[in-house]
């Protein structure tokens, strides 16, 4: 009796198998999309025991270092990586989800889709959780938090858990209540060894009670999805997780001061003692950046899920159409952007708890002026207590924002697209935990529609009146202007911050302007206008008589314009992609010039978001970037009002006069943005790489410099004399006609010809896409960087070796080399070795050229330690691919080649493809199929051949090879 979208043909089964396990059977009829599967175990970080923090975390890592069933290091990885599958697990607060895909089987055998699900059984009924794989596995947690403590969001939440109250931190010596969000729930080497055993305590003994105790089978929610009929995935699933026990395997009694030993967290409600509230935090980010974040402690809304009032609030405060917070902000210099809500993770959204948010991300001048800020947020909850409506003094708001809001959520899920087969499962598990109160009926659309004929007005009342108070508001105040004054430390991430209570005449200040009333005139706050968008007309295109081929058309091909356009066939939905590439002469002959372009989409974008904020929340998203020639333009969602839209954007783009105010705010959210480029170690690398093959491109750094102290005239003589000759590429796609076309067309030229002076560059005018060649020789071209924060304990190495200009044999012959080497060099140098959390490799295509990139990031081993283990992997390998037996090798050809042959989950991607070969010039619709063909002709010797030629560090003579390579270390 579930509740399926409109476009849905997959068929459902709500099942519980006799030990108790919960199921959801999902029969996907479509051969080459993958089989997915999802599991949710309700125990998360919350049930940590306060002396091992961290533990489910940890013990989600140990699950996948084998079973009794299937012993072998990275076994499950290697078949699922083999058979063109991955997989993937994370610990949340209330509970573990673990999930994997893999192509649908072909030909006779024992089908992998269900060797997969045999061996993924193995995780909840055999696992070996063997002590001697922890010490290793505690290095890749110890890694990944070393990662994770260069986020200032993961720094901010930490900070949130560790001063939830005067006397509250994240040791193990806890003031009575614990209340579980004081946890760490990353964990790390000192959390989960160091500590244990100073105090004596046996890790690998309470790891497995903590998996005997909360992995059972009523305690999980399992779905899974493949393209077989729901009676034989029921016996699939019956044969192979029947075996899960029912209930706890050890007896473990609630403890009456922490969370672990139970699932049932009932006892705790909200986290934050009233003394950690009405106080300001000033925090030191890692990044360049300025953010005010008001929390507001609610209850669990889990039981709301029906009229989901927090969303209505998050909807009223966080919108950015005129009358809004944000508005009235900008208007005053205070503020770039912001959000509000509860956020999906289990630390804001908790069957404990909810944390209802509202970020602002603030100028320089905003930092200095919070506390205006903060009035400006409390004058528009004023505002919302107490609405004038029809000239009637009530309380309450106009029905029609709710049923806006209803009326959107219904046409999202009833056109929805099919999405990720590893998010369907996903979200379904999600839904499915017990913690979370959904419906068994309700478990496909409980989380996206709205039910209620109104809005829940007495909750929504009650979270305005008794909740959003500023003496119960915590205030978090980020800014790297922050730096002198002694401060305070948090002990797990060492974040540095001050802490100090609001005045009482401050308070006091925000709450009158809080009680109901309307508010001041010159704050110009009011509700969000009637949205234009939301569209009402559904109606398909009809085909067109001669669609037998229905290739893309390019139906104007001028050297000023020219636009493709290609009508759905395979989605059926109203919803169509506008896509533009705006290439601008001379773009590339300075970085005052790839500046500018930058501040340009700044200030385009930022002139436009009422309207186009309006837009988003009708699901017609639109966006401007700049690209490596000029800049792009994509308009998207459902086609009725899409050209309105294309309209506003098209005049809004080309903006005749500037405001002062709003440019000096771009520009100092653009040098912000440069600043902190690079900050994280892999990113930085992989930077330097492309910024070494493509010399027209020019560093943020570079663009930085250039574009310090610029001014309106100089910007505005920039971008006049970049735009006086463009030239323009453009797809239309989607529930769109011939005419539709023409008229999108005439739409893009009238606009770019009434604001540009010259519209067209000639082809051998077009900015270049030259490639550096990397020199050919036993040595390899190196470059070294300090990374940009001094304090980030992570090297990252990318060892990148260059093949040669695009061709469908060598793209495919990488491909293949790529898919074979992922899973062992993981397994090696990651598992085994653990030189770090990330370890990868993947090709690259550069602007037409080919190549193949390995990537490390380590915290504990030396950049020259990590390139050179890449290279011995490389030359060691060889030998297991020399020796690879027929059947593995033909598995990966099989694997790869039904990757490529997927189909596309969505117009958007579709899109996406087709766009990127309009873009690089290549025109090749179906490259895919020929990459398929060509895979079937490649044998071993040939795959030899090449991997010898491009990347044996060693030739058959035993003397070092000749190679492309290019090494980047980032230390």
């Amino acid at each position: 009796n579930v509740t399926k979208s409109h476009m849905d043909k997959k068929l459902y089964r709500y099942v519980t198998l006799s030990n108790g396990l919960q199921c959801v059977l999902i029969y996907d009829d479509d051969g080459l999309r993958k089989a997915a599967t999802a599991l949710l175990v309700n125990v998360g970080s919350y049930h940590d025991p306060p002396h091992l923090q961290g533990l489910s975390h940890f013990l989600e890592h140990m699950l996948f270092l084998g079973t009794k069933d299937y012993p072998g290091d990275n076994e499950y990885d290697a078949f699922l990586s083999q058979h063109g599958g991955d997989d993937n697990a994370y610990t949340d607060m209330e509970h573990t989800l673990y999930h994997y895909c893999i192509p649908q089987d072909g030909g006779d055998g024992e089908k992998s889709v269900w060797k997969a699900l045999k061996m993924f059984s193995s995780f909840f009924t055999v696992p070996l959780l063997g002590g001697e794989q922890a010490e290793r596995e505690l290095n890749a947690v110890e890694s990944e938090f070393e990662l994770n403590k260069c986020d200032d969001d993961c720094r901010l939440s930490q900070l949130m858990s560790e001063t939830l109250s005067s006397s509250s931190s994240s040791s193990t010596q806890q003031s009575k209540p614990f209340h579980p969000f004081a946890k760490f729930p990353w964990g790390n080497m000192a959390s989960l060894k160091e500590e244990p055993e100073r105090d004596g305590v046996d890790v690998m003994k309470e790891l497995r009670e903590h998996y005997n105790t909360h992995y059972f089978a009523k305690n999980m929610r399992l779905v899974v999805m493949a393209g077989y009929e729901l009676d034989e995935l029921q016996k699939r699933v019956v044969q192979y997780f029947s075996d899960v026990p029912s209930d706890p395997r050890v007896s473990h009694p609630k403890s009456s001061n922490n969370a672990s030993g139970t699932t049932n967290l009932d006892e705790y409600k909200l986290p934050f003692h009233p003394s950690s509230l009405a106080k300001i935090y000033r925090i030191i980010p890692v990044h360049h950046r300025h953010s005010l974040t008001l929390t507001w402690q609610i209850p669990s809304m889990c039981s709301h899920w029906r009229t989901k009032p927090h969303d209505y609030l998050a909807h009223l405060l966080g919108h950015e159409a005129s009358g809004s917070i944000l508005s009235a902000l900008k208007q005053r210099g205070l503020a770039m952007g912001c959000s509000a809500g509860v956020g999906d993770d289990g630390l804001g959204d908790a069957s404990t708890h909810a944390l209802f948010r509202f970020q602002v991300t603030l100028s320089r001048l905003g930092v200095k002026q919070w506390e205006e800020v903060v009035e400006v947020v409390f004058a528009y909850i004023g505002m919302l207590r107490y609405v004038d409506e029809n000239n009637n003094k009530v309380e309450g708001l106009a029905p029609w924002i709710y049923e806006e809001l209803k009326s959107i959520a219904g046409l999202s899920y009833r056109f929805a697209d099919e999405g990720d087969v590893t998010d369907i499962v996903e979200e379904i598990a999600e839904n499915m935990a017990p913690w979370y109160s959904l419906p068994k009926e309700h478990v496909l659309e409980g989380d996206d529609l709205l039910f209620g004929d109104v809005v829940d007005n007495s909750t929504v009342k009650d979270l305005l009146f008794n909740y959003f108070k500023p003496e119960q508001t915590r205030f978090d105040l980020m800014s790297s202007l922050f730096g002198a004054g002694l401060h305070s430390t948090e002990a797990r991430f060492g974040t540095k911050y001050w802490s100090e209570s609001i005045s009482p005449v401050i308070l006091q200040q925000w709450s009158e302007v809080s009680m109901p009333q309307l508010p001041p005139s010159e704050l110009q706050l009011d509700l969000p206008p009637k949205n234009p968008f939301i569209p009402s007309v559904f109606d398909l295109k009809p085909l067109p008589d001669d669609d037998a081929e229905h290739p893309l058309l390019n139906l104007h091909d001028k050297y000023s314009l020219k636009l493709w356009h290609l009508q759905d066939r395979k989605f059926k939905r109203p919803v169509v992609d506008l896509r533009l590439r705006i290439e601008c002469d001379g773009m590339n002959d300075s970085a005052l010039n790839q500046g500018c372009v930058d501040l340009f989409c700044r200030l385009c974008a930022d002139a436009l978001v009422e309207t186009c904020y309006l837009a988003s929340t009708s699901e017609l998203g639109s966006s401007i970037s700049p690209t490596e020639s000029g800049f792009s333009l994509r308009i998207h969602g459902f086609d009725h009002k899409l050209l309105d839209l294309t309209k506003v954007v098209l005049d809004g783009d080309l903006p005749a006069t500037i405001n002062d105010g709003r440019f000096d705010a771009c520009l100092e959210s653009l040098l912000r943005r440069y600043r902190n480029a690079g900050m994280e170690v892999s990113g930085f690398c992989t930077s330097l790489r492309i910024l070494c093959l493509r010399s027209t491109m020019k560093s943020a750094f570079v663009k930085l410099k250039a574009m310090e102290g610029i001014d309106v005239a100089t910007f505005t003589k920039v971008m006049n004399t970049l735009l006086k000759k463009i030239s323009i590429d453009a797809l239309y796609h989607g529930n769109v006609d011939r005419s539709d076309a023409d008229i999108a067309a005439k739409l893009i030229h009238d606009a770019m010809t009434r604001n540009c002076t010259h519209v067209g560059i000639p082809k051998k005018n077009l900015p270049t896409k030259l490639v550096t060649m990397v020199k050919l020789s036993v040595e390899h071209h190196q470059i070294i960087s300090p990374s940009i924060d001094p304090k980030d304990p992570n090297t990252a190495v990318e060892v990148y070796f260059q093949v040669s200009k695009d061709n469908v044999l060598n793209r495919v012959l990488v491909d293949l080399i790529a898919h074979i080497l992922e899973e062992p060099l993981y397994c090696q140098i990651r598992t085994k070795e653990q030189f770090g959390y990330q370890v990868s490799c993947g090709a690259r295509w550069t602007f037409g050229v080919i190549g193949l990139s390995f990537q490390v990031v380590t915290a504990c081993k030396s950049a020259e330690e990590a390139s050179n283990r890449i290279d011995t992997f490389l030359q060691q390998f060889r030998s297991e691919l020399a020796s690879m037996d027929n059947t593995t090798y033909l598995e990966h050809l099989a694997g790869l080649a039904k990757n490529k042959l997927e189909m596309f989950d969505s117009l958007e991607d579709e899109c996406s493809s087709h766009w990127s070969e309009i873009v690089e010039r290549r025109y090749d619709w179906e490259a895919h199929r020929a990459e398929v063909l060509t895979l079937r002709c490649i044998s071993r010797e040939k795959l030899l051949h090449a991997y010898d030629e491009w990347f044996n560090p060693v030739c058959s003579t035993g003397q070092p090879n000749k190679r492309r390579k290019m090494v980047i270390h980032v230390i």
